[in-house]
């Protein structure tokens, strides 16, 4: 019998031979043997120096040497949030070995090799402790091991990059593990916003660049999407969500104004200065212009 810690980063469970498995644990576990008696004289309790590994890991399949290639170095800023999940992913007993192999080495042993596969996996594991947080996943992909110049690459029409292509891949199809992120699921799947001038609540559903008033049907839609993904917000926990300030105020007018082009001094407005005839023109128009 013996006694020791797995590396960082490794996984405790490796394939044999391509059908057979071995699991190893350092800690929750009692270590069982099946097959016949080797010796009836017990054996002492015997430590597994961490040096033991660099031979045994190659009988059981594992290769150190494949690790992400041409990461790119990354400036980005981790949230006191961000950092305590991270070290929450790190301690998990079922994925903490998973995840440290990914973030901390981008070993990519478990995906033959393709960091594409390694980017979701990452990306999942993520998205477990995080939720629909966009942002806080892409901070937190931007501090691993697996980051690189592709993560911000264009990949599709709209613009979209290989990093929030990936993210977006994981959460469309993601359930709502608890109330506490029924806020995330809804601003990550829909758009609000509280006409003010209408006095009524507008939505589109993501992708879609066109807004509609929430009607019964709308709502309907969305309470079921929420259910089938499962959500458990009730029909009025919802309904009181929606239409309280959840939903950002927007007045059609000032946003009209304000989307207008800039003044570059050869406007329409000279001309329409031009048609009044003054006797201090220069006056005039500084006293229309305000």
């Amino acid at each position: 019998m013996i006694n020791g810690q797995m590396p960082l980063g490794m996984s405790n469970r490796f394939s044999m031979n391509g059908t057979k498995g071995i699991e190893i644990y350092e800690h929750s576990r009692y270590v069982t043997i099946t097959g016949e008696i080797w010796s009836e004289t017990p054996t002492p309790l015997r430590k597994f120096e961490n040096d033991k590994w660099l031979t045994i890991l190659p009988m059981l399949g594992h290769s150190g040497s494949k690790t992400a290639q041409g990461c790119s170095p990354t400036t980005a800023i981790l949230t006191k949030k961000d950092e305590r999940n991270i070290e929450r992913l790190e301690r998990d007993e079922k994925h903490g070995a998973e995840f440290r192999a990914l973030f901390l080495y981008g070993d990519l042993g478990r995906y033959g090799g393709d960091q594409s596969k390694a980017d979701l996996r990452l990306t999942t594991l993520v998205a477990n402790v995080v939720g629909f947080d966009e942002a806080a996943i892409d901070r937190i992909i931007r501090a691993s091991k697996l980051f690189r110049k592709k993560w911000d690459t264009g990949h599709r029409h709209d613009g979209a990059t290989y990093g929030q292509m990936t993210i977006e891949k994981v959460l469309l199809t993601r359930f709502v593990r608890h109330k506490g992120e029924t806020e995330g699921f809804l601003q990550f799947h829909y758009g609000f916003r509280y006409n003010e001038v209408r006095g009524m609540v507008e939505w589109r559903k993501r992708g879609v660049s066109d807004w509609q008033l929430l009607d019964d049907r709308g709502f309907a839609t969305i309470l079921r999407h929420l259910r089938n993904q499962r959500g458990t917000l009730g029909e009025g926990a919802l309904h009181s969500l929606i239409t309280s300030d959840f939903c950002p105020s927007f007045d059609p007018f000032v946003h009209f104004f304000k989307s207008l082009p800039k003044e570059d001094g050869t406007s329409e407005i000279d001309k329409l200065i031009a048609t009044v005839t003054s006797d201090d023109p220069d006056y005039f128009r500084f006293t229309f212009m305000k």
